[in-house]
């Protein structure tokens, strides 16, 4: 096992995301199964949790607008005016300092 010199997230939708996506299009899914599926992103290892909930807020925006192109990539459709705030209001963040590697294999990355 490898200890991956990363921090992660996973971003868990709320209720305001599944409002809104209903708001442009009814869909049949409910809450419990849109968090089921939650991203997780891995960034460069911060010395606190503190610090690490710094760069979130710094970059909130970025994974903002990620989590709503994943339902419509026309920004004509997301909200207007999002804040950090409101970045909070819609998803749950899930902070984790210890990343783990199982496997020896090399990981293949692809440009999102």
């Amino acid at each position: 096992m490898y200890l991956v010199e990363r921090d992660a997230i996973i971003i868990r939708p709320k209720k305001p995301l599944l409002d809104w996506i209903n708001s442009i299009e009814k869909i049949n899914i409910t809450l419990k199964e849109l968090r089921s599926d939650a991203d997780l992103f891995l960034l460069p290892k911060a010395e606190t949790k503190e610090s690490l909930q710094r760069k979130i807020k710094e970059n909130y925006d970025y994974f903002f607008e990620n989590q709503l192109f994943e339902w419509y990539t026309d920004s004509e459709l997301w909200p207007k005016n999002r804040s950090y705030k409101m970045f909070c209001e819609w998803f749950d963040i899930e902070i984790y300092k210890c990343v783990f590697d199982t496997v020896e294999e090399y990981i293949e990355k692809e440009l999102y």
